[in-house]
């Protein structure tokens, strides 16, 4: 498939890398021609993502922060994108660009495809797939056009095989559960062991929302100032900070409402995947949102009065999108047994630096804010 032909036939935005990151690559030439001139698809949503090709930054898997733990002979490996589950897809420089992905609990490599090329034919078959009913026919046919394009890719123990049934396992799952047995406890593949609790909920901690995580870094230094003021040592100054601290991270909560003590459903589940693959968007929605939300409530005046000559030192860093992030602490994450529009409606309980009593809550389906307000919209719905 030549790079014109892809960007007639895909129906969707490409991200494309830059020339100078590419030659980098050992690479057949046709497949760093393929990443220059198309690209990949910037989102093939839930299962894939490739936006950081746009930057040109291809981590070698053991320097990245994805290959902790990795050794020195996964220096072979370039990320390129991820999957649905956030685990990275890779480019094998040692095999001239055989394109892999890191199993979810990063045990093993999953086969994908055996170019570039390859990969973006296979994209579009399953970009189809995914538009189809999903039944054990379509699996059949789409693991079939699999087969035409590269045999290997559609072999059991390859990434495409596995992620197909997956779909049709999600599909056939029973609407009758009333006959589960009641457990307290759920080994989950992605977030590992979830508890249950007395509001009726799977519960966990996870580590695994890398951008959400890093949000709310001047959070306790706004409220301090905003609240403690009298407190405050004669010497301390207000000096909120414009970037992220490179070591601030911090696991967050996570629940799923199980009425009936039930896993996870499937919209549960898909919820959860557009979390882990669509973060960076959500946190663009999140900042329209807040702005608005802070101004119209009258926060902003409360913010004056308090802050009073030091405002103009948070103004400065809310000039960028990531300054508004800065004063977010994510405390909890909900996904809701509630559909609106298809999805799951996922709540956001947090921190925020301007309201120390009540924090920040909003409500969101795929790619829209549906409610904002205090901590409680976040979870009590």
């Amino acid at each position: 498939m030549t790079p014109t032909e892809f960007e007639k036939i895909w129906n969707g935005s490409l991200s494309s890398a830059p020339a100078e990151s590419v030659q980098l690559l050992n690479l057949d030439q046709a497949d760093k021609d393929f990443l220059i001139q198309a690209g990949l698809p910037t989102s093939l949503y839930p299962e894939f993502s490739f936006e950081r090709l746009e930057t040109g930054d291809m981590e070698h898997l053991d320097e990245s922060e994805e290959g902790e733990g990795f050794d020195e002979q996964f220096h072979r490996y370039r990320i390129i994108g991820e999957d649905g589950y956030a685990m990275p897809v890779l480019l094998d420089e040692a095999e001239e660009g055989t394109v892999w992905v890191l199993s979810t609990d990063a045990s093993r490599l999953l086969y994908l495809n055996a170019n570039v090329r390859e990969l973006a034919a296979s994209l579009i078959a399953f970009a189809r797939f995914l538009e189809s009913s999903r039944t054990e026919a379509a699996v059949n046919e789409f693991l079939s056009e699999i087969r035409n394009i590269d045999s290997r890719a559609a072999l059991e123990e390859a990434y495409w095989s596995e992620c197909a049934f997956n779909y049709l396992e999600e599909e056939a799952q029973p609407a009758d559960t009333a006959d589960h047995p009641l457990v307290s406890q759920f080994e989950h593949p992605l977030l590992g062991t979830l508890l249950f609790n007395d509001e009726n909920q799977w519960e966990g901690e996870t580590e695994r929302f890398k951008n959400l995580s890093r949000c709310g870094w001047n959070e306790r230094l706004v409220t301090h100032f905003v609240y403690s003021r009298s407190n405050l040592d004669d010497d301390q100054e207000f000096a909120p900070l414009a970037k992220v601290p490179a070591s601030f991270h911090y696991p967050i909560k996570i629940t799923f409402a199980s009425p009936d003590n039930t896993p996870p459903t499937a919209a549960q589940e898909k919820a959860l995947k557009y979390l882990i693959l669509d973060e960076k968007r959500i946190l663009k929605l999140l900042v329209n949102a807040v702005k608005t939300y802070v101004f119209d409530t009258g926060w902003w005046d409360i913010l004056q009065e308090e802050l009073e000559a030091d405002l103009p030192k948070l103004e400065a860093i809310l000039r960028e999108p990531a300054g508004w992030l800065s004063l977010i602490r994510f405390r909890q994450i909900h996904i809701s047994r509630k559909i609106e529009a298809g999805s799951a409606v996922i709540g956001f309980d947090c921190n925020a630096g301007w309201d120390d009593e009540h924090g920040l809550g909003f409500q969101i389906i795929e790619g829209e804010v549906i409610d904002i307000g205090y901590g409680t919209v976040g979870w009590y719905f």
